[in-house]
């Protein structure tokens, strides 16, 4: 006991005397812009390595690679070692003994040189070795690898690799990056499609993993629907089923059944019957009574299926017109925008009304008044969703562009740039007034990063582009 309080004593000396030395340098949790990796060691779980990277842009993107091979070096590993027989009332003093361990850091950096997208290229060789180990990075790395390089021809080898995998672990781990990441390798389809049938259950991975394919996973439908039965499985299939769209008519009547009044998934059904199309006809009876339902986004929703089958399609949009109008909050459901960015961000039922007019196109002239209020007003995420509607619906750019360019400048909410990164995607060369914006909304989110280089990589190699509305 007297041996070890005599290195505590030692250590508290030798560490008091450095941070003299240094004129009581810290190690907060924002990066100082000095020494990043002794920043990093030293901050430990602390460190915002996201938000450093934010800011400094790919100049950091060695940093964040030589970090990745990091081992502690004999001092460290002392340094840590004397934090831990500190007693607690003394580690806010000493915490620079404190250095992180690379087990803890490693999936945080791997995630950012991820978020960094195909700027991270460089870093790729070293991002598949670690997706080839066997401890808990694996995962990040796939992920990392994905949204730097999802084509390559290394990193398609290594997702079939994993979706081949007699290992379940593994497999869903290579599932669940696909569905993350959003990336359609296509060398695993038939391997995804093929891992379970009506009597071999698939894991809700598998089943997410192939939404990300759209109509090319048409095939599994078949196999999809029997698991409709499964209340575990049901809410993926669902969601997958409507990413597959009119190919997963087939599965109608088993798909009907979760249109009843208390099924736990009856917006669910609604968002697969309006993305299967005509073909889903034969439900507009059931539809049809959920027309006044006391839940706005079920009275969205069965609006927006009875005007993509062209029934009572100027009653419809008008019932999606009143809810743009009145944004009557519920919270008790969830819908998600079928776009990139927004799958995984719940839209209030005035929002999903302004995205789901927007899909009918020319067809929701009407409700054009409703839509140039919305885009104009203080709700952020309302105001892009509906100039992106008014886009898709007139073609006209009086009220979009505006809007754009204030989503773009809205930093205090990262979804609401995404958003207008979306709608700027499909404004073709009118995306070009925008051009000041697209450089400085870098500085939001990586992920908004990503996104705003690949719309300016999209202007530039086809400048008189517009994408389908």
């Amino acid at each position: 006991m007297i041996r070890t309080f005599l290195w505590v004593l030692v250590a508290t000396v030798v560490v008091s005397t450095v941070g003299l030395i240094v004129g009581g340098r810290q190690y907060g949790t924002a990066y100082p812009g000095d020494s990043f990796d002794i920043w990093v060691k030293r901050a430990g779980a602390n460190a915002e390595i996201e938000s450093a990277a934010v800011r400094e842009g790919p100049t950091l993107i060695p940093e964040l690679m030589k970090l990745l091979d990091w081992q502690p070096t004999r001092s460290e590993l002392g340094s840590q070692k004397v934090y831990s027989w500190l007693p607690e009332s003394w580690r806010p003093e000493f915490r620079l003994l404190n250095v992180a361990t690379p087990e803890d850091l490693r999936p945080r950096l791997l995630r950012v040189l991820g978020e960094y997208g195909p700027e991270a290229a460089s870093a790729l060789p070293t991002v598949l070795t670690w997706a080839g180990s066997q401890d808990d990075s694996a995962r990040e790395a796939l992920v990392a690898a994905l949204r730097i390089a999802p084509y390559s021809p290394e990193v398609s080898a290594l997702v079939v690799a994993g979706v081949a995998d007699e290992r379940p672990a593994v497999r869903d781990a290579t599932a669940q990056a696909l569905w993350v990441t959003d990336s359609p390798v296509e060398e695993a389809l038939v391997l995804l499609q093929n891992s379970f049938s009506s009597t071999v259950r698939p894991s809700p991975a598998v089943v997410r993993a192939l939404g990300v394919y759209g109509p090319a996973a048409s095939r599994a439908v078949p196999r999809l629907v029997p698991w409709l039965k499964d209340p575990e499985l049901q809410p993926e299939v669902l969601e997958t089923l409507r990413r597959i769209g009119p190919a997963s008519a087939v599965g109608l009547p088993e798909v009907r059944k979760g249109l009843g009044p208390e099924s736990p998934v009856l917006a669910e059904t609604l968002m697969v019957l309006g993305a299967m199309g005509p073909a889903a006809a034969a439900a507009l009876p059931e539809v049809r009574g959920y027309t006044d339902h006391s839940a706005p986004l079920v009275r969205v929703l069965a609006a927006a299926v009875r005007a993509r089958l062209g029934d009572d399609l100027p009653g419809a949009v008008e019932r999606m017109a009143q809810e743009v109008r009145f944004q009557i909050p519920d919270r008790s459901r969830r819908y998600t925008a079928d776009a990139p960015g927004l799958r995984e961000v719940p839209l209030s039922p005035a929002e999903a009304a302004a995205w789901l007019l927007g899909t009918l196109g020319k067809k929701a002239q009407a409700a054009v008044p409703d839509l140039q209020t919305a885009a104009n007003s203080d709700d952020p995420r309302l105001s892009i969703l509906a100039a992106w509607a008014l886009w898709r619906i007139t073609g006209e750019s009086e009220f979009v562009v505006p809007a754009v360019r204030r989503g773009l400048r809205f930093t205090a909410d990262p979804v609401v740039p995404m958003m207008a990164l979306g709608a700027a995607a499909e404004l073709g060369t009118l995306a070009q007034l925008l051009s000041e914006e697209l450089v400085t909304v870098r500085g939001v989110s990586l992920p908004v990063r990503r996104r705003a280089l690949e719309l300016e990589q999209q202007l530039a190699l086809d400048p008189a582009a517009t994408l389908p509305r």
